[in-house]
């Protein structure tokens, strides 16, 4: 048998990097690179975790990301290739407008 895990009182360190400080992407220059060639995938950047790529994809797609949802829809994807964790995205259009 293991021997127990000591527990300890002590207060959690300082998160490493805010939400804000840890957004790897500039929104605004990829949605102005992906609406010059609507519906062509691209790769947008390598981050360092799978965590991170699927979540960044996800805002992306929820239209979570206020520079890319003011200019239309975006899907994106996340993929791991060869050890890295990768976010495409591509640019589907402009939202239409319903007649009420």
């Amino acid at each position: 048998m293991s021997a127990p895990f000591e527990i300890r009182f002590e207060d959690p360190p300082p998160p490493l990097r805010t939400w804000a400080q840890s957004e790897p992407f500039d929104y605004p220059r990829i949605a102005s690179v992906l609406c010059k060639k609507p519906g062509r995938w691209a790769l947008i950047g390598v981050v360092g975790t799978p965590l991170r790529a699927s979540g960044a994809a996800h805002r992306i797609r929820a239209g979570l990301v206020e520079t890319l949802a003011i200019r239309g829809a975006f899907d994106a994807v996340a993929r791991s290739v060869d050890g890295e964790y990768r976010v495409y995205a591509r640019y589907l259009g402009e939202y239409e407008q319903v007649a009420s």
